[in-house]
């Protein structure tokens, strides 16, 4: 394989799984000839809106199926792909579709429209799109100069520059990763780091799909979904930066004081230092967590400190270390994976050479290096000396040839005594404090001239003063921590979670201490942004109520918890939202990384094979048969389902306690005993009620969740814990019957469709089957004491594939539908 279009076309007749894409709700699956298949779709997308060889594409999203085949799509088309930052700026991404003269844009509907009249599709909406393409393109024959992206980088400075890389750049580089890090089919790669990185797509996306591995994407970086991707997954290795290392690191230390167990844990660590083979027996509990299939980390994007490194190391993870820019592919060396070098970011790849230059800077050589800056002659000349590449990175080589990275050389803090300091050996002594949440030095001007200045975000209850003082102490007299800022938000961050320092610089020059501490706005609040995105209110104070003042219902809590989770990186319970929160608590929350404690957990014996068999046998022989004399079915348009593949959701109006029934005894038997129903939880578990009452309620609650196949749907708390439920359910094969009303009504007269059910045929993606149930309200109306015997029709409708619709939609729909059904007779 000498191209990527070369890569593309191994993927024809491919079965085996390419890409594992894990939502907050469900699990999709695509095989290599199905991205195969979607990428040449793509391609004739792509043709259709006039793109052609040679035309730039800009891709600006998050990690996805629908971002790969798009990117596959245009190089297959002959276009070039711009890949833009997910996090960066609607400014800084409409300047780089400007300077790449982007004929189309591809972005999220989760990110704001950009100041351009280039026309621009939704990510989202593509697989819809494609479904439309009969037809399918054969990939353009392509050389391997051929410009397959421009990457766009230093978008802050307001001069951003396009590295334009190749063919030849890009695969050189894969198959230079492959000699030294083995992949084989067999691994799965979990991806952390946004594609619009080199470092994602070369090591995390190009090498595992030319090896047959499989990716697995993910929509949210929290722990809890990091940690159930490693279950369920297998994963063999993640590709990750520095942050998530330090912060797993964190995270494992914490619970070990939590459970009291510091010394232990530390005795452990001593004995594995001295006798690693032993690490695996110490530390079972966190090796269990990742699965015996584990193999490795490979760190990249940042620098990893020693200290963490090695920590990993201990407790017996390989963590390999590379080093790279996207001006080289972007890697250029990587630590072996059978001699790994802690402290190191290893050997130069096969095919790159690597020299220091007088001022310590690394200068490189290989086929993976670009050629040079989309339409920038003078950048390009000042990168390269005689056919070196200027990396500005200050470093040193070894004698067995292992390069240690020191510092970008334009962040050498250079003091009034000519002293070059390198401000992460400040950052890796400040950071053991344990009242440091996150740190960084930067250089602020003094009258004597550059001075070290400190900025952290304190744990709560640090003392300040302090740590500084203890910091000096442990650091040489040219180190000296002579100022600090109490940086109290997030820290601004690049795509690959470093911190943006030039901002944090630029804040502190413009803005006192004490004002920074008193006004409480060291950085942008991420989280009024996100209110008013989410609940359309523009005038927000911390003291408003979100339920009472902002209107914040189960859909929007939905998208708040989604979007934290995603900006703050934490598990965010949603039972943490009350309906007395006030904005300024839920910024509290946030900022303490408040742990909540769920309310309710669904339980897992109920998949028990002797549990679904008892349950299934009681279903049929008292539940259904309760009913039978008294309701004589008339079915119409259930053969339909005879021709339907895997799971889907039925929705139908609610008339009395005899529905569930007279549906499930409608069903096909391949139906009838895989299909959950998701109940109203606030009856079966109420609060303000007599202790006899609710131990009724929950006897009966057991009986409905094991004979019935019930499953818990709170309106307020766990709502979105219901939704995932029904996510997981359906990644089993389960069918799911809605209700959509939420109540019996009590005339002849439909009650309105609640947008919960919208919410879920949103996010699980399968087919849905209406139904008009008639006849009930006179067998056994609300509120009667006897049922009597009638005709009650079940009427099932053609099934609906929703695609881009919104929730007001679906939902009207999903009403006119049933509402003809059940008119029928």
């Amino acid at each position: 394989m000498e191209t990527l279009t070369d890569l593309i076309n191994n993927f024809k007749d491919n079965q085996d799984v390419a890409i594992v894409y894990r939502t907050d709700f469900r699990t999709f699956k695509y095989t290599y000839s199905e991205i195969y298949e979607l990428s040449m779709q793509m391609s004739v997308f792509l043709g259709d809106k006039g793109i052609k060889k040679g035309d730039r594409v800009l891709i600006w999203g998050p990690n996805s199926p629908a971002w790969v085949v798009s990117f596959l799509g245009i190089i297959s088309t002959g276009a070039i792909a711009v890949p833009a930052d997910m996090l960066g700026t609607v400014e800084n991404t409409g300047t780089v579709a400007r300077l790449s003269e982007a004929k189309l844009i591809l972005k999220t509907k989760y990110r704001p429209a950009l100041p351009s009249t280039v026309p621009s599709f939704y990510l989202e909406d593509i697989f819809f799109e494609l479904e439309k393409i009969k037809s399918v393109s054969i990939p353009i024959t392509t050389k391997e100069n051929d410009i397959v992206e421009l990457v766009y980088t230093s978008g802050t400075t307001g001069s951003p520059k396009g590295v334009a890389l190749s063919h030849k750049n890009i695969m050189a580089n894969v198959k230079a990763v492959s000699s030294v890090v083995s992949i084989t089919k067999k691994d799965t790669m979990l991806s952390t780091l946004p594609l619009s990185h080199m470092f994602e797509q070369t090591a995390g996306l190009f090498t595992p799909l030319s090896h047959g591995g499989r990716i697995v994407y993910m929509t949210s970086l929290k722990s809890s979904a990091l940690f159930g991707a490693l279950a369920k997954e297998k994963i063999t290795m993640i590709l990750t930066v520095p942050r998530l290392l330090q912060s797993m690191k964190t995270g494992i230390l914490a619970k070990v004081e939590e459970e009291k167990k510091t010394n232990i844990f530390n005795h452990f660590l001593s004995i594995s230092t001295r006798h690693p083979w032993l690490a695996p027996f110490l530390f079972r509990s966190v090796h269990k967590r990742f699965g015996s299939q584990f193999r490795f980390f490979v760190s990249g994007g940042a620098s990893l400190d020693g200290d963490t490194e090695k920590f990993w190391h201990t407790l017996g993870f390989n963590v390999l270390v590379g080093y790279g820019l996207t001006e080289c592919a972007p890697v250029l060396t990587v630590n072996p994976e059978k001699s790994p070098r802690i402290g190191t970011v290893g050997k130069p790849l096969s095919n790159v050479e690597i020299c220091i230059a007088e001022d310590d800077e690394i200068l490189a050589k290989g086929p993976g290096i670009f050629s040079g800056y989309w339409q920038d002659e003078a950048r390009t000349q000042s990168t390269f000396r005689d056919g070196w590449f200027l990396t500005g990175d200050v470093g040193a080589l070894d004698a067995d040839g292992y390069l240690s990275i020191k510092s970008r050389k334009k962040d050498v803090i250079v003091t009034a005594n000519g002293v070059n300091i390198y401000p992460e050996d400040i950052e890796n002594v400040l950071a053991k404090n344990k009242d440091v949440r996150e740190c960084c030095i930067i250089s602020i001007p003094s009258p004597q001239g550059e001075e070290i200045h400190a900025v952290i975000v304190l744990n709560a209850g640090g003392n300040a003063e302090q740590m500084i003082a203890d910091t000096n102490a442990k650091l040489d007299s040219a180190q000296q921590i002579m100022s600090f800022t109490l940086w109290d938000k997030e820290f601004p961050r690049t795509s690959t979670l470093k911190i943006k320092k030039n901002q944090v610089r630029e804040k502190i020059l413009n803005t006192t201490s004490a004002s920074l501490d008193k006004n409480n706005n060291v950085s942008e609040n991420k989280l009024i942004i996100l209110l008013r995105r989410i609940t359309g209110k523009q005038e927000i104070t911390p003291e408003m109520q979100l339920v009472k003042d902002l209107k914040l219902d189960s859909i929007g809590r939905v998208e708040l918890v989604a979007a934290i989770e995603q900006e703050y990186y934490f598990d965010f319970e949603e039972e943490l939202i009350t309906p007395k929160t006030t904005v300024a608590d839920l910024e509290h929350i946030i900022n303490e990384r408040t742990k909540g404690t769920a309310q309710y957990s669904y339980p897992r014996w109920t998949e028990w094979l002797i549990v679904r068999a008892l349950g299934n046998l009681w279903l049929e022989i008292i539940n259904l048969s309760i009913w039978r004399p008294f309701c004589l079915l008339k079915v119409k348009g259930n053969k339909t389902l005879s021709t339907i593949k895997g799971p889907v959701i039925f929705v139908s109006n609610h008339i009395s306690y005899a529905d569930h029934s007279c549906i499930v005894r409608s069903l096909p038997l391949n139906f009838r005993y895989n299909t959950s129903t998701p109940a109203w939880g606030e009856f079966f578990f109420p609060t303000e009620t007599s202790f006899l009452h609710q131990a009724i309620r929950r006897i009966f609650y057991y009986y409905c969740i094991t004979t019935l196949r019930l499953f818990m749907m709170f309106e307020f708390h766990s709502f979105n814990n219901g939704l995932k439920h029904a996510g997981l359910l359906v990644d089993q094969g389960e069918n799911i019957l809605i209700f959509p009303e939420g109540g019996h009504t009590r005339t002849k007269e439909m009650l309105p469709f609640k947008n919960g059910t919208a919410i879920l045929i949103q996010q699980l993606k399968i087919p849905v089957i209406p139904i008009g149930l008639s006849g009930l309200e006179y067998v056994y109306p609300h509120g009667a004491t006897l049922p009597k015997p009638g005709i009650v029709h079940v009427n099932f409708g053609t099934p609906i594939i929703f695609k881009n619709e919104s929730i007001q939609e679906i939902t009207e729909r999903l009403r006119n539908e049933v509402e003809k059904l059940r008119q029928q007779k």
